[in-house]
């Protein structure tokens, strides 16, 4: 509704077509909306936290080890779930992830922390296979 009431708009303000005053009826509900936010000790306890860790069943240890990813990296859903194999680099032991965003299509190059890096290793797949090249199998998007 917004995007025909902005056209119309614009037909009759800058094209100087008459397109009537209907337009005017033409509104979107503003709706608050909650902001929440993580505050950074509860962040700090799921990565630390190992007995809460341990407690966790399988898929919740993966739901946790996504969302802590994302938290760190601060990536839309679409580009997290998109991270490929050849998106993690690592140069002098530092760990690197490159990103172009799905939406604006700006590169990132976000330096990973240690836990981001553990939570990789967690899914690192060929791990038996010291000369296998580095595969990650991050959990898919909840």
């Amino acid at each position: 509704m917004k995007a025909i009431r902005t056209f119309l708009i614009y037909l009759e303000k800058e094209k100087l077509l008459r397109v009537g005053d209907f337009y005017k009826l033409l509104y979107i509900k503003r709706e608050e909306v909650d902001i929440v936010t993580l505050h950074p000790d509860r962040l700090r306890f799921l990565i630390l936290n190992k007995e809460f860790d341990e407690s966790l069943p399988l898929f919740l240890k993966r739901c946790k080890d996504f969302f802590v990813f994302g938290c760190t990296v601060g990536l839309r859903i679409s580009d997290l779930s998109n991270i490929q194999v050849r998106d993690i680099e690592e140069a002098n032991n530092t760990h690197y992830l490159f990103v172009r965003s799905l939406k604006t299509e700006t590169v990132s190059r976000i330096k990973l922390p240690a836990y981001a890096v553990e939570i990789l290793e967690r899914y690192r797949l060929n791990k038996k296979k010291p000369d296998a090249p580095i595969q990650y199998g991050l959990p898919a998007a909840v």
